[in-house]
């Protein structure tokens, strides 16, 4: 008996499709699973999830470290995050590398909730 499987925040998931007798079903279960959720692309984006979903860097301009985070393959600013849970207003500039570092998590998070493990990856 063959089980897909797939990667879900840490841990692995079984996929009700995936199951059968024979591999190359459910390897194709477990591709369209991923199809799915990411896109006709996948493949490449999966290349690229070993790549750090994050980037800190110094900013002349605002003098200080800003951060910037892949959320669905596209990067976007750290920021205050409003009341409907969209980034608002000038990026939030912080003292230091890691103080930078230690606030992406808590922004994906208060941004997408449950889906931030899903949600963050390097397109």
């Amino acid at each position: 008996m063959w089980v897909g499987k797939v990667k879900v925040g840490g841990r692995l998931r079984a996929l009700p499709a995936a199951r059968g007798t024979d591999p190359r079903v459910c390897a194709k279960a477990v591709a369209g699973w991923y199809e799915n959720l990411f896109g006709p692309d996948w493949p490449r984006i999966m290349r690229r999830r070993c790549h750090n979903p994050w980037k800190v860097w110094h900013s002349k301009r605002y003098g200080g470290f800003l951060a910037c985070v892949w959320v669905w393959g596209e990067p976007v600013q750290v920021r205050a995050v409003g009341r409907d849970r969209r980034p608002k207003g000038e990026p939030l500039v912080f003292g230091s590398r890691a103080e930078s570092k230690s606030a992406i998590r808590p922004f994906v998070r208060d941004l997408w909730g449950l889906f931030a493990p899903v949600a963050v990856w390097r397109g």
